[in-house]
C-alpha cells in the first residue's frame, strides 16, 4: 500500500498486509521484578533496552498536568485545497516538485480480503506530510505520504510528538479484534523518512494514552479486557535506553 510513481515504486496496487501477520514478540530479558517490585517487563527491541514498571493514575494526572497529550496536528482541508485531488478511485498529489502521485483504492477483491479504502484527512503541521486513513478487509492504519518525493510510510496512528520534537510515538490499541498492531512503536523523521527506532508488539494490554515524560520515558494509561469484557485500566512507566 503505498503510492504510484513509476514501475520501481510501491504502488497502492500491493494488497495490504496486516500488521498482526508480521509482528515479533520481542525478546524478553531477564525477569528482574525481585531486584526492582515495581518492574513489569523488560524487553530488548533492536538494540534498545525498554523497561515497563508499575505506575498509578496520580502518577499519570501529573504527567498530563505537565504535559498535555500532544498528537502531531493535522490540518484539515476541504478536498485536499490543490495539492490532493481525488479522481475516480485514486487520490492524484502533487509533490514540492511539481510531479504527481497516485494513492488508489483497490475494490472487488473476492470477499473484499485485499480491498483498500483511502480517505484524506489533511496535511501534518510543521512536517510535509499529507495524512490518509487506510480501511482494510479486518483493520485500519494511517499512510503518511511525504509531500517532496511521495514516499509512504504506514502507522498505526496519528503519533505523539516527543518532548524533544525530534521523535513521533505511534501508540495504538487493539485488544478487542486484535487485527490491528497493538502496541508502541517510536520513528525519527530523517529527510523524507520515517525511520523506526523501535517497536514493541505488546501483549496481554494495549496503550490507550500517553503522556511523555521525558525525551524517552512515558506513562501510559494501558487496557485489557477483564472477564466480562470491560476495559480495565491500570498504568505504566516506559522507559528505553
Amino acid at each position: 500500500m503505498g503510492c504510484q510513481e513509476s514501475s520501481s515504486a510501491k504502488t497502492a496496487a500491493d494488497p495490504p498486509v496486516n500488521p498482526t501477520d508480521t509482528t515479533t514478540p520481542p525478546t524478553v530479558v531477564e525477569d528482574t521484578s525481585a531486584k526492582d517490585p515495581d518492574l513489569r517487563e523488560e524487553h530488548q527491541l533492536s538494540g534498545v533496552l525498554l523497561k515497563a514498571y508499575r505506575a498509578t493514575p496520580a502518577d499519570f494526572a501529573a504527567a498530563m498536568a505537565h504535559h498535555p497529550v500532544t498528537r502531531l496536528a493535522v490540518m484539515e482541508q476541504a478536498g485536499g485545497g490543490e495539492t490532493v485531488k481525488k479522481e475516480g478511485l485514486c487520490h492524484i498529489l502533487q509533490l514540492t516538485t511539481g510531479d504527481t502521485v497516485h494513492l488508489c483504492n483497490i475494490e472487488g477483491t473476492p470477499y473484499g480480503e485485499s480491498d483498500a479504502y483511502y480517505n484524506y484527512v489533511g496535511q501534518l503541521e510543521n512536517y510535509p506530510y499529507w495524512v490518509f486513513e487506510g480501511h482494510y478487509y479486518e483493520w485500519s492504519d494511517y499512510q503518511f505520504v511525504n509531500m517532496g518525493t511521495g514516499k509512504a510510510t504506514t502507522l498505526a496512528s496519528v503519533p505523539y510528538l516527543a518532548r524533544d520534537g525530534k521523535h513521533w510515538l505511534d501508540a495504538h490499541v487493539d485488544q478487542e479484534a486484535e487485527f490491528s498492531f497493538n502496541g508502541l512503536a517510536l520513528y525519527a523523521p530523517v529527510g523524507d523518512s520515517l525511520v523506526e527506532q523501535w517497536r514493541w508488539g505488546i501483549y496481554g494490554w494495549g496503550p490507550e494514552e500517553v503522556a511523555w515524560t521525558g525525551d524517552s520515558e512515558i506513562l501510559v494509561k494501558a487496557m485489557h479486557l477483564g472477564d466480562d469484557y470491560a476495559p480495565v485500566y491500570t498504568y505504566r512507566r516506559v522507559t528505553w535506553e
